[in-house]
């Protein structure tokens, strides 16, 4: 009798395995690829794969013609001009200590319509063919006024939905990213798969798509402006190689701001370390989105961690002990599929730190956190994961 049950939970585990997977039903195979690997990393414990934001595009350290550099050497960018002379993408801060690059690129589609648009296109093809992967963020600005993107202005949620003032104008906006998804090909004619995080910390009331402020969004403004979306760039548009991911702030209001299971791939946390969120409020919160990933089949990941403004500095052990130690000591911290980083932006000569360059003080850090077990770099993402470059 034992072996009979053993084996019927044995079935019913492959059957939960091969039904389980993007939430678009006609996902190309390289997406439904990515899928399955970020989940497989997910529901491993004993690995997390490391990207940061603009890894390519910003910097701290070792600015140089032809880049645009800001001060002295202290910050630069790659620029639209850099992509169309094919200057080499070369410049990347915490590649620079350990001679790799991210498992995971992140970038923006606040460039759309940019004069350095085509910057931001180039360098995602180029980490695509790398061989990471790619995640889009959307810090949008605020649709309905044309404001940015912490102009609250009242009810704007709702100009936006259908019936709404605003509703083509935001239908404009969804066209320009599928336009822009539709045209990523790679080098084998694939289109890239990509991991697109729309309204990100949406439970917070610092962007206008957030409740708790003076644009007195609702619950279900949020949800149905995530869920609009989504329908819209995949029922309508046939973008079939986004996967969706939905990723609140650990800082943000306990408000349920889910769309529901139908709009989500990856159910990701941002959260940014302080003396009030320490590394351990982190984990006890990442957990309870695990928890809901795992329930419902999703990938879980921590979408956005750091320590804002030049603080890094001050934590010479932060890798390796407040994040990867406190990750590993949990029952479930490291059943994530990646932990993301901030990008190294520089205003004038005073630069946000998310990641070390060489002579950084957490750079031998970062160097032991490269090498721990633990981590997944790009080297050991196209070394173990062959599946993601089929």
């Amino acid at each position: 009798m034992p072996s009979l049950l053993f084996g019927v939970i044995m079935m019913t585990s492959l059957l939960h395995d091969v039904t389980a997977g993007p939430i678009d039903s006609h996902a190309t195979a390289q997406t439904k690829n990515l899928f399955s690997v970020m989940r497989t990393i997910a529901r491993d414990s004993h690995k997390i794969m490391v990207g940061k934001q603009n890894p390519t595009l910003f910097g701290a350290w070792g600015g140089h013609a032809p880049y645009s550099v800001y001060y002295h050497d202290r910050g630069w960018m790659y620029k639209a001009r850099n992509a169309h002379a094919h200057v080499p993408d070369d410049l990347c801060d915490p590649c620079a200590v350990i001679n790799d690059f991210m498992a995971v690129a992140g970038f923006d589609f606040e460039w759309l319509g940019d004069a350095d648009e085509d910057a931001m296109t180039y360098l995602v093809e180029r980490a695509h063919e790398r061989g990471a992967i790619i995640t889009m963020t959307w810090h949008s600005t605020n649709i309905a006024t044309g404001g940015g993107t912490h102009d609250d202005s009242y009810h704007v949620i709702q100009k936006l939905l259908p019936g709404g003032s605003s509703h083509n104008h935001f239908l404009y906006k969804l066209d320009a990213i599928a336009d822009w998804a539709k045209k990523r090909v790679d080098k084998n004619g694939h289109l890239i798969p990509i991991v697109f995080r729309p309204w990100h910390e949406l439970n917070g009331g610092w962007f206008w798509w957030g409740p708790g402020n003076d644009a007195h969004n609702t619950a279900d403004d949020v949800k149905n402006l995530y869920r609009e979306t989504v329908k819209y760039l995949r029922d309508h548009k046939g973008v079939h190689n986004f996967l969706y991911a939905w990723s609140p702030d650990c800082t943000g209001s306990d408000t349920d701001v889910y769309p529901g299971n139908s709009y989500v791939d990856v159910i990701g946390m941002d959260c940014y370390l302080s003396d009030h969120t320490t590394p351990q409020v982190m984990v006890q919160k990442l957990d309870k989105y695990i928890q809901q990933a795992e329930a419902a089949d999703k990938i879980p990941a921590l979408t956005e961690i750091g320590i804002r403004g030049a603080k890094l500095r001050e934590h010479p052990h932060w890798y390796t002990q407040e994040v990867l130690h406190t990750l590993t000591s949990s029952s479930r911290g490291m059943r994530i599929a990646y932990m993301l980083t901030w990008a190294n932006l520089c205003h004038g000569s005073v630069c946000d730190e998310y990641d070390p360059w060489p002579g950084h003080p957490t750079a031998d850090d970062y160097l032991k956190f490269y090498h721990d077990s633990h981590t997944i770099f790009l080297s050991d993402l196209k070394a173990h994961y062959s599946l993601l470059y089929q």
